[in-house]
């Protein structure tokens, strides 16, 4: 079972950890088929696999009103039931790019790991080249297993 973390225990827990950092995030609002995917190709990537689950907040300023559908405190308990993960980080509602870019600074992954032509890349990036880290793309978007696709199906 993968340790919750808050921002706080995590910057001084992860310092302790002897293995590379391997660094993903989202909104994990229904998780599906592309979810597991992900996180597993992120693991094999070597080392400990640390989640940043995005805020309730973020998600409704992302995605609608509607959404999410599960609050962020029953993401974070269902990430961290999945033996791949290690860590599990529930991040405040960050209204920039630098609160990200703060925390991740302070972290310091060896790895992000990212899903092909996601656009969050743009940003990730620049934070990685700073921190001397690299971004691997684990996986291809597949769209049917998208959230936002399985939400409209369900029409919800």
């Amino acid at each position: 079972m993968a340790q919750i973390l808050t921002i706080e225990s995590a910057i001084h827990e992860i310092k302790k950890i002897p293995d590379p950092i391997i660094l993903a995030g989202g909104c994990f609002d229904v998780l599906h088929p592309g979810h597991i995917s992900f996180l597993s190709h992120a693991k094999k990537i070597g080392g400990a696999l640390v989640v940043f689950v995005e805020s309730d907040e973020k998600i409704k300023s992302m995605k609608g009103e509607k959404r999410p559908i599960h609050t962020q405190k029953d993401r974070v308990y269902i990430l961290s039931h999945l033996t791949i993960i290690d860590y599990v980080i529930p991040l405040p509602f960050f209204s920039t790019n630098k609160e990200y870019e703060d925390l991740v600074y302070a972290l310091k992954p060896t790895f992000f790991a990212v899903t092909k032509d996601d656009p969050v890349i743009q940003y990730i990036r620049p934070q990685a080249e700073k921190i001397n880290a690299s971004v691997v793309e684990v996986t291809e978007r597949i769209d049917a297993h998208a959230s936002s696709q399985i939400i409209k199906e369900l029409n919800i």
